[in-house]
């Protein structure tokens, strides 16, 4: 595998060259050493090559006895912030129809204008207790919020914040639910999965598992698909709650799978890549991230490739055959799955940092300083990048 290091920056070394600084930096090589960078072409990886020659037109610089400033990384430039007063742990802004809707651990939940930041409303879930906050994303649909607090469920109106209904649950809940065929699907720590019709909040089934759910149930084709801690994945009929199939991992899991073409991809916590056939259950296949440890995010899946959090570090793979394409090193723990839009791979940190990365190449197109752990996933609307940073919510334009 490619050092790690290769494609890391810090915010005082500019790192890697840029497209402007490497078309400079090609103009500068004498014909001689341009040939000599063709004929390696068919030795050197893509991302050699581009190591290779950024790093030779340091040296030509140096060399030569001239200073050149060359251009750093751009930023996403700041439209607004919004304060909420305690930390957003791990819900992700939701953008729908100019509103944009988080929560935080304080048990609130936020309505905000998406162009100015300016609060519409907001609603506490419950008497805040520290720890029982808002722990996983707000899902809209029906023109409802639905989002969990300290134990319960609710539903509530998404133009004024009142509650239309609850639902109480035996643990706190620490992922999203999931809303379709009517019902609103989540699972809890001691267990259960239940369906609620999305309307009224009435249980049309609950199942329970043999283990501790911790991550959000994903709903494709007709069926239920939960995961646990332990190891467990259970595949349910998505109206009746029926098992249909199970397997059981040697490996923790901590983050849901991903459903895409009939197929069901999974991450273990020790980098193992599982593949199975979404309907069966069988498993077709898997492969290892021999430097993944500590996963504990959902893969994403993206024109054909995976992108896997390991720690600090992002890693893409080809889906079908497993053979890495790139990585990128963060200074930080990164806590939440990356988002895929417009070409790009946009990644936060706890170093206080938002990466957008060429999704094809990893190349670093540009980042933005929030000074507070990123720890939950952005959220793009065109060339707006939302996201939780610390106890503020922050809406950054991308560069041009």
């Amino acid at each position: 595998m490619e050092n790690r290091m290769d494609h890391q920056r810090s915010q005082d070394d500019p790192g890697l060259l840029s497209a402007q600084e490497r078309s400079f930096s090609t103009w500068l090589l004498s014909k001689k050493t341009r040939a000599v960078l063709q004929s390696n072409n068919k030795v050197l990886s893509p991302l050699k090559k581009r190591l290779w020659l950024g790093g030779l037109a340091l040296l030509i610089l140096i060399g030569g006895g001239a200073l050149f400033i060359l251009h750093r990384t751009p930023s996403g430039h700041l439209k607004w912030s919004f304060l909420t007063g305690s930390w957003i742990i791990a819900s992700s802004p939701v953008v729908v129809d100019g509103t944009v809707y988080v929560g935080s651990s304080n048990g609130k939940v936020y309505a905000l204008d998406a162009g100015s930041g300016r609060p519409k409303w907001s609603f506490q879930t419950t008497v805040y207790v520290p720890g029982n906050g808002i722990m996983s994303s707000i899902v809209v649909a029906n023109n409802l919020i639905y989002v969990e607090g300290a134990g319960r469920l609710y539903a509530l109106d998404r133009g004024t914040g009142r509650p239309k209904w609850s639902f109480p649950v035996a643990t706190n809940l620490d992922c999203s639910p999931v809303v379709a065929n009517g019902l609103v699907y989540v699972g809890a720590e001691d267990g259960k999965v239940y369906a609620l019709d999305a309307f009224s909040g009435q249980p049309k089934w609950f199942f329970q598992t043999e283990g501790t759910i911790t991550t959000s149930p994903v709903v494709v084709g007709g069926m239920v698909y939960i995961d646990l801690a332990g190891g467990e994945l259970y595949a349910l009929d998505a109206l009746s709650g029926r098992q249909r199939w199970a397997s059981y991992s040697i490996d923790h899991l901590y983050g849901s799978p991903v459903v895409a073409n009939g197929t069901l991809y999974l991450v273990s916590f020790h980098g193992t890549l599982s593949v199975f056939d979404a309907t069966s259950g069988r498993q077709k296949g898997s492969f290892h991230c021999r430097d993944c440890d500590n996963v504990q995010t959902s893969p994403i899946l993206s024109n054909g490739t995976a992108y896997i959090n390991s720690f600090h570090t992002l890693y893409a793979f080809d889906a079908a055959t497993g053979q890495e394409q790139w990585s990128y090193q963060t200074g930080g723990i990164i806590f939440a799955s990356p988002t895929a839009a417009n070409g790009m791979i946009y990644l936060g940190s706890e170093d206080g940092n938002l990466y957008a990365l060429d999704a094809v190449s990893g190349w670093l197109k540009w980042s933005y300083q929030a000074g507070r752990s990123v720890s939950a996933s952005p959220t793009v609307v065109g060339e707006i990048v939302y996201i939780s940073a610390g106890d503020r919510v922050e809406a950054l334009q991308s560069p041009g």
